[in-house]
Order: structure tokens, then C-alpha cells, then sequence
């Protein structure tokens, strides 16, 4: 299946339902041959003499070395952060939690629908102007906006709770908390962690890093999928408290180790993180593409 360049051309040409020569089929082609032959120079530079299995190993193992152990904690953090401020306790057991603020059933269903409405809402915006905001800022303050509903419904609840009936007002104040927790969520973890991890790692790395950061996400969703019902149960207002501290924590994670890569190129976020191989990447692809199609097709042109 190795090395059958003219079918990968007429399969793409096929997909995009384009003419073989048109240049966008041509530029697309050529940008990816030049990256799978660039993965493959890069693999036997860095592990040399190194069989298949192995060779998986040490790619995973390499991202938890001196050189990408910043780029893998970011890419680690802020996924893990952004399930554990607590997102999905409402997306899952949304009903459970207005239920516990004397809420009917009825309305326990219909706030439910709107949580996911209002994370649609919030979430546009920051994906429209995400590169003008800075990922570092909404990262950092971002976790302080989620923390504070979170920690005053804790008071609220270990204050009122059982006594809804009659403190409706009240309720209903705990029911614009959630809401204004969902909408912080969405506004700033809820695209940071799915943006973040691509931008962490270079050409070499990225699938990798990516599919532990993406991972992360998942793990860290079944904990809080199978823990919050118990949590509820067994510690009320607490499971509040649990959610704002890591809140709390994703601020201080992010203030220390989050570096800002909003407008900057690959050179320059490596540059952030310490890396100074980016250029002898940068140089090796340039190198593999003027093998491939001449001196004339720079990196910027095969770009995809």
C-alpha cells in the first residue's frame, strides 16, 4: 500500500471532485506527500535502527521527555481542567441538580434542553474572536469566571438546601449560577481544549500529542460521568466546592505553564516552550519538498 502516489492523487482528485491537475488538488497532494515523507525522515533521525513496536513506544515516550514535557502538560491540562470544572455533572445529570433546587419536573427538562442551547450561544463568539482574546488570558480568567458560580452555589445550597419550597427565590438565583457557569464554560475551556493541544506540538508530534490530549478528555469525562451521582448523594453543596477548586486550580495551572500561541507561527510557539528544533524541522521540510518536486516548491506553498 506504500508508495502508490499517483493513486493517492486520483483518490483525492476523486474526493474533492476536481480535475487531477487543478492546483488546489496539486497543492493539497504535494503538501501531503511532502508531510508523510518529513514524518518519515524525521522518525529514522530521531530513533535510528528502531523495529515497528518499538518505534511506537518510544514516539509516545518522547513526549514526556525534558524536550516536549512542557508542550505535554498543557496539552494534558487544560483538556483534564475542562472536564473537571465540572461541564459535564450538568450536561449529564442536569435534571438531578434543578430537581435538588425544587424545581418541578417539568421545568427540570426544559432548563436541561437549554443548558446545551446556551453552550451553542456562548461558544460562538469566542470562536470568532478567539485569536484576538489570546488563549494564555481566557485560560487563566476564564477559570476564575467558572469558579465563582461554583463556590457561591455552594454556599447556597449548604445554606437552603431541603428548604426550596420556601426559598423559591433563591432556587431560581441557584438555577442563573449553573446557567452563568455554563456560559463561562463555553465561552472559554469548552474551545480551549480542543484548540490548545493542536498548537502545542510540532509537525513530528502532533498526532500523537494530540491523541493524548484528546485522551484526556475522555478519561477524565468517564470519571466525572461515574462519580457525580455519589458525589451528590453523599457530599451535596461539596460536589459545588470540588468543581470551583479545580476551577481555581486551572487559573493557577494556566498562569504558571500556559504560554500565549494566539498569532504566532510554529517557530514562535516553540520558541515559548524552549525548543529550539523547530528550525531543523522547518529546514528538513523544506528539504524533503525540493526532493520531491523541485528547488522552486517551497514549505509556505505545500502548506495545507
Amino acid at each position: 500500500m506504500r508508495g502508490r502516489n499517483g493513486d493517492s492523487l486520483k483518490a483525492l482528485a476523486k474526493l474533492r471532485r476536481l480535475p487531477e491537475d487543478d492546483h488546489r488538488i496539486q497543492t493539497e497532494w504535494k503538501g501531503i506527500l511532502v508531510d508523510v515523507r518529513f514524518q518519515e525522515e524525521m522518525l529514522k533521525r530521531e530513533h535510528p535502527d528502531t523495529g515497528p513496536l518499538m518505534l511506537e513506544v518510544k514516539q509516545w515516550i518522547q513526549l514526556f521527555k525534558p524536550k516536549y514535557i512542557k508542550r505535554t502538560l498543557v496539552a494534558i491540562g487544560i483538556p483534564f481542567f475542562q472536564q473537571f470544572s465540572g461541564i459535564n455533572a450538568f450536561v449529564y445529570y442536569a435534571p438531578t441538580f434543578f430537581a435538588a433546587l425544587g424545581q418541578s419536573y417539568e421545568m427540570t427538562l426544559i432548563l436541561s434542553g437549554m443548558v446545551n442551547i446556551c453552550q451553542l450561544v456562548a461558544g460562538i463568539p469566542t470562536f470568532l474572536f478567539l485569536d484576538q482574546i489570546g488563549r494564555r488570558k481566557l485560560a487563566i480568567f476564564g477559570g476564575l469566571a467558572m469558579a465563582a458560580p461554583h463556590l457561591i452555589m455552594a454556599g447556597v445550597v449548604g445554606k437552603f438546601n431541603g428548604r426550596w419550597s420556601t426559598h423559591q427565590g433563591v432556587g431560581w438565583f441557584g438555577v442563573a449560577l449553573i446557567y452563568l457557569y455554563v456560559l463561562t464554560y463555553a465561552a472559554s475551556y469548552g474551545p480551549l481544549a480542543w484548540t490548545l493541544p493542536v498548537e502545542c506540538f510540532s509537525t513530528a508530534t502532533r498526532s500523537k500529542g494530540v491523541g493524548i490530549a484528546t485522551a484526556t478528555i475522555w478519561i477524565a469525562n468517564f470519571i466525572i460521568g461515574v462519580a457525580v451521582p455519589q458525589m451528590v448523594i453523599s457530599i451535596g453543596w461539596g460536589t459545588y466546592l470540588f468543581f470551583g477548586c479545580f476551577c481555581i486550580a486551572a487559573s493557577i495551572f494556566s498562569f504558571f505553564l500556559v504560554p500565549e500561541t494566539s498569532k504566532k507561527s510554529l517557530e514562535q510557539i516553540a520558541e515559548v516552550f524552549g525548543d529550539k528544533s523547530i528550525y531543523e524541522e522547518a529546514e528538513l521540510m523544506g528539504r524533503v519538498a525540493g526532493e520531491l518536486f523541485g528547488m522552486a516548491a517551497s514549505v509556505e506553498e505545500l502548506k495545507v
